[in-house]
């Protein structure tokens, strides 16, 4: 048995808290990435993040096959982030939040680099992609997922989860051009 399964099994034979804590530990960063790419929005995704695990280990025994529970508690994420996402549009918007919008596409690459190291960069750029290309680009890249775990979580057919990545690749690469193009031209 692997550490997750034995931890699976820990918990739904005794509902132990220390199997618990252990393995939200372990996932917690992959779930709430999930959350942060579709939501956008740290205290959201956080909450939304909370509610993956609660609902996760309450229907923890209908999961078959332990070996899956990665894949699993990602797509319950997904699927949560998605449902509050949607609710989310519904709302009338804060001008708050289009005013700190504009303000951040209005910072230039050469001040973002400055202030933040390039990985963090490569977030804001990944976090200017459709959301479901900004998802498919973190589960693949970040997260080490296949194509295949991609399907299962997102529900989409494979064929479609490779053509969202190479789309997704195709932005990336587009944005990041653009950006440094801006970044040269500003230092000349």
């Amino acid at each position: 048995m692997t550490d997750d399964q034995l931890l699976i099994k820990d918990i739904i034979d005794s509902n132990s808290p220390r199997a618990y804590r252990a393995l939200v530990e372990k996932y917690e960063r992959n779930v709430f990435t999930v959350c942060i790419r579709i939501l956008r929005n740290r205290e959201e995704a956080e909450e939304v993040a909370q509610d993956v695990f609660i609902k996760g280990f309450k229907l923890l025994k209908t999961l078959k096959d332990h070996t899956k529970f990665p894949n699993w508690i990602l797509k319950i994420a997904y699927t949560k982030a998605i449902d509050r996402k949607r609710l989310k549009q519904i709302k009338k918007t804060d001008i708050s939040q289009v005013n700190e919008a504009v303000y951040q596409q209005s910072e230039t690459p050469f001040v973002l680099a400055s202030l933040e190291n390039r990985k963090e960069l490569l977030m804001k750029i990944i976090n200017k992609l459709d959301t479901q290309e900004a998802t498919i680009i973190s589960l693949y890249y970040l997260q080490d997922r296949s194509v295949k775990d991609i399907s299962e979580i997102t529900e989409m057919t494979i064929s479609n989860v490779k053509v969202k990545l190479y789309r997704a690749r195709n932005s990336l690469r587009l944005m990041i051009s653009k950006e440094f193009k801006h970044e040269i031209n500003d230092l000349l």
